[in-house]
């Protein structure tokens, strides 16, 4: 008998004995991921009968198997040999995960020999036998442990306990947290399988708001950044100036860094060395890549958020496709990735010129680039627009603190509408805004 087969008694066992361990076996693993066909058929017979509200014991499981077992392979001697198999409840997120590993291991196996035959009968690109291993990996890989089709009594039980578990946090936050409370209003924070858009010109700051939403969120959460624009040297530079308060050009240029600076850079260091952000900073990455280190994140370390800067520099291996084609499949396959590994995904995405072409410069749907399917499959648009930078001269006062208009363009679920936030470049710092500086930020376009 191989570990596999133990872990599957033990694991039955305790949930014959136990019911608290029985309902969660019941959600955490499923009859599919069990190796031994016996066993499968236990945990139906449990799950049954869990279903029909009768107590487990030997008798009634028993009467059970006999109802469903009709190959007759699983005798009351094995049953009883279940009830006493060896077992230790601290061992039981143990048991369940090392099953559910197991299957993953044999699903993929199978996928792999299903990629390797496609691959063999088939002239195809290395585009596409990327795009066919990295799907036919992640399909097995992210999956929950049961894809069955759910009644919508259980579905109603289910929004039912969502709603009054949400009802009773005192933060109503329900998603992560973007560290800005009008925006946490309106959005919940960031949900889980959401695609998240933050869209603006150049210079206008959506780098450096990204960077302060990771941040935030970091407080309590795993975040990667895909930063196909910035090295990640460069990228932690901004991140020491937003936790350090230090001007990002004493960075740029070591050389006027004084005492107080490298205290303030220590400060920066102690806060950011306890944040779990994991950055890559792979140029043109391609989207099949980013799936899979994703993926992979998730699975080794956990992963709460995902942040790209930016959408337009994700690469299709191989497609010769125009580029709207390419940025639709990117669009909808980074939407894809949200909901499979059940975080939000913002994705930061540039404006075309078009804005810089009319009177007033404040940006609207049409001016995403390639617009049509990143407006489709967002959940949320925001666009950021910098009054200031329009101003005739914009080189005066270029470090001072200035007014931004978070715009939410488009909320599948929830409301949209114009945010204030303050930023101050030379530190690439977003906080929330001072009300007197409303008038200002409201002025002439």
């Amino acid at each position: 008998m191989n570990n596999i087969e133990i872990y599957e008694k033990s694991l039955l066992s305790l949930m014959f004995e136990n019911n608290k361990f029985l309902k969660e076996g019941l959600i955490l693993i499923n009859e599919n991921n069990f190796l031994d066909a016996k066993n499968k058929l236990i945990f139906r017979g449990l799950k049954n009968l869990n279903e029909k509200n009768i107590e487990v014991d030997i008798t009634t499981i028993n009467f059970e198997i006999i109802n469903i077992d009709s190959t007759h392979i699983v005798s009351q001697k094995y049953i009883v040999e279940i009830f006493k198999a060896p077992r230790n409840i601290k061992n039981f997120n143990t048991y369940v995960k090392e099953i559910v590993d197991s299957s993953k291991q044999r699903s993929i196996k199978r996928a792999l020999k299903s990629v390797s035959a496609e691959v063999n009968s088939k002239n195809l690109k290395i585009s596409d036998i990327e795009a066919l291993v990295t799907n036919k990996i992640l399909s097995q890989t992210t999956s929950t442990t049961n894809k069955d089709l759910i009644h919508m009594k259980e579905l109603v039980s289910q929004a039912i306990q969502n709603l009054i578990e949400k009802r009773t946090q005192n933060d109503h936050l329900t998603g992560i947290t973007t560290g800005f409370s009008n925006l946490n209003e309106v959005t919940g924070g960031f949900q889980k399988g959401d695609l998240v858009i933050i869209a603006a010109r150049p210079s206008m700051g959506k780098t450096a708001f990204a960077l302060n939403i990771a941040v935030n969120a970091a407080e309590n959460n795993k975040v990667a950044i895909f930063s196909l624009e910035m090295g990640s040297i460069q990228l932690t530079n901004r991140f020491l100036s937003i936790t350090g308060l230090i001007s990002g050009n004493k960075l740029r240029d070591p050389k006027n860094i004084s005492e107080s600076d490298w205290h303030k850079i220590n400060i920066g260091k102690n806060i950011l060395s306890k944040k779990d952000i994991f950055i890559n900073e792979e140029a043109g990455i391609s989207i099949n890549d980013l799936v899979w280190k994703s993926s992979r994140l998730k699975e080794n370390n956990g992963l709460d958020l995902i942040i790209i800067d930016y959408l337009q520099l994700i690469q299709v291996s191989g497609n010769s496709e125009n580029r709207q084609s390419q940025v639709s499949y990117i669009s909808r396959t980074l939407k894809k990735l949200a909901r499979d590994l059940n975080v939000p995904v913002i994705a930061l995405s540039q404006l075309s010129r078009k804005v810089e072409q009319r009177e007033s410069k404040i940006p609207m749907m049409s001016d995403l680039r390639e617009s049509g399917a990143i407006e489709q499959d967002a959940d949320i648009i925001a666009f950021l627009y910098r009054h200031s930078y329009y101003e005739e001269d914009k080189t005066q006062n270029s470090e001072s603190n200035q007014p931004v208009r978070i715009i939410i363009g488009k909320h599948r679920n929830g409301s949209t509408g114009n945010y204030e936030l303050m930023f101050e470049p030379r530190f690439g710092l977003f906080t929330e805004i001072d009300p007197k500086y409303k008038r200002n930020f409201e002025g002439k376009e």
